[in-house]
């Protein structure tokens, strides 16, 4: 993609700083809605998740969807898929994004958004925390990953739903390249809750000249610009 990252999303949780309830629904993306999702399907098939387009009518912007049920295909999990060889951080399920695609699309960008159980408390201070990790077939490694949590507003973002949502800035970000292809790598931090958010979206909210990047693998069979990576 695009820079391809791949974020693999294996667990997310939004806790209130004095509790341990996740507020994520289908964090760890087990549920599916069909016996097991194959061969390059998005997020679009895992309940409670979506793009920023929900109506989910179009493929780019969309994460990828990866499960352990899924052998052979493009994007199954662990070995020989052609982009990366990971097993989830939990569980069988994990989502790749991609962005960054300089020569093919200017400020690409995936992004999954994610369901809560309930709106946040005003006034509340939350702590928001993910992991993501590198997949071995990128081009670059990239910074600024992000969570932004709102009420559903960025969903109408319908034209421009591919491309960095700068007019957005996430509550968590994390500035530091991706660069580790073996363990995941946490992402977290806190907030303090106006107690509209309804919603989490993961990815990268600055467009491709403010977003750090560094080649990781020049040998890559992935066009110039393309980076990835897994949540």
């Amino acid at each position: 993609m695009k820079l391809f990252l791949t974020i693999l999303l294996t667990f997310i949780g939004i806790n209130i700083a004095i509790g341990q309830v996740n507020l994520v629904k289908n964090p760890s993306l087990e549920l599916l809605d069909s016996p097991c999702v194959q061969n390059e399907m998005t997020t679009k098939h895992i309940p409670f998740w979506n793009g920023i387009d929900s109506n989910g009518y179009f493929v780019d912007g969309l994460n990828w969807y990866a499960n352990l049920c899924d052998i052979g295909t493009n994007n199954s999990v662990c070995l020989n898929n052609g982009r990366f060889s990971h097993y989830p951080r939990t569980g069988s399920g994990m989502s790749f994004s991609e962005s960054l695609i300089p020569g093919f699309c200017l400020n690409y960008r995936d992004y999954a958004q994610g369901h809560l159980f309930q709106n946040l408390i005003a006034g509340k201070q939350y702590c928001v925390a993910f992991y993501v990790s590198q997949t071995q077939q990128a081009y670059y490694s990239i910074g600024n990953i992000g969570a932004y949590l709102d009420d559903g507003s960025i969903d109408t973002a319908i034209i421009t739903y591919y491309l960095a949502q700068t007019q957005y800035t996430p509550q968590i970000i994390e500035h530091q390249l991706i660069t580790d292809t073996l363990n995941w790598v946490k992402i977290e931090g806190s907030f303090i809750a106006n107690g509209t958010e309804k919603f989490i979206t993961i990815g990268i909210f600055t467009n491709d000249n403010n977003t750090p990047k560094s080649i990781f693998n020049s040998n890559s069979y992935l066009p110039p610009g393309e980076g990835c990576f897994l949540l």
